[in-house]
């Protein structure tokens, strides 16, 4: 099969899903918070007048097009001899379809969503362990299962390309120091947050320890997910079929980005 239309699904997902289906639905729970804090300053549900998240909505529809035309331009190119350009443009639009997430409002709902997204139970149980974030441990913030699951998937893929190092300085010690570098950095983000909660206190906190919650999860799927990608480019190289590499690294994109806004965005029922 030609990979040319292959990538093109692909990368058609990728445009479709964060540029079109996440913004739908993070301005639809826009609009909720919205109507919440509308009700509670008794103003409605549309206090002012205009509609809640179109900024938002359409500087991804403005990102969806341009994703068009960057695939139209990949198609002029020879995708096998413009690898690591085509390579770089599918990271870099993907990093470019993230963006929006930065504005004010999105902040703003990721907050919303983090405390009214919490069971009563969990709300409880919260609140049992705030004289506990002193003394706070990393699988009081996460299950051990994803956090093992990482280590054993990352000590794999080490054990794989040790095993085929010829002793020289070659792409072999790279892979491994860019894949152990990536992790120890992920491990760095949750010492320090942990550090951090530890020293806080009062509403600090609560919060820094909702977001920890949400976090290390997170990093442990990140953490997977670069594993197996690093192991996804052994196989295509093995059974030389390199000009997969691009499509290989959308899906990858997608998985980790829909795992990650997941994570951020997902009401707790």
């Amino acid at each position: 099969m030609p990979i040319e239309p292959l990538f093109a699904l692909v990368f058609v997902s990728q445009i479709l899903v964060f540029s079109f289906y996440y913004p739908r639905k993070l301005a639809m729970l826009g609009r909720q918070e919205a109507f919440v804090q509308g009700r509670a300053h008794g103003a409605g549900s549309n206090p002012g007048g205009r509609r809640p998240f179109g900024g938002y909505r359409f500087l991804n529809t403005v990102i969806g097009i341009i994703g068009v035309i960057v695939l139209a331009w990949i198609f002029q190119e020879d995708l096998a001899s413009h690898m690591k350009l085509t390579l770089l443009t599918v990271g870099l639009f993907f990093f470019l379809q993230l963006a929006p997430l930065a504005l004010p409002n999105m902040q703003r709902l990721r907050t919303f969503l983090n405390e009214t997204g919490m069971t009563k139970t969990e709300q409880r149980s919260t609140a049992g362990e705030r004289d506990a974030y002193s003394s706070a441990r990393l699988f009081q913030l996460s299950s051990p299962l994803p956090v093992f699951i990482a280590f054993l998937i990352y000590a794999a893929y080490i054990v794989f390309t040790a095993s085929q190092w010829n002793g020289e300085i070659n792409t072999q010690v790279a892979k491994i120091l860019v894949l152990t570098g990536s992790n120890i950095f992920l491990i760095a983000l949750v010492g320090r947050g942990l550090s951090r909660l530890r020293r806080s206190g009062g509403p600090d906190a609560e919060k820094q320890y909702k977001n920890l919650r949400l976090a290390v999860p997170m990093f442990a799927f990140i953490s997977m997910m670069l594993s197996i990608y690093f192991f996804g480019k052994e196989i295509i190289f093995d059974i030389d079929v390199h000009q997969l590499r691009p499509v290989m690294m959308s899906i990858f994109l997608q998985v980790l980005g829909i795992l990650s806004l997941g994570a951020l965005y997902s009401r707790k029922s």
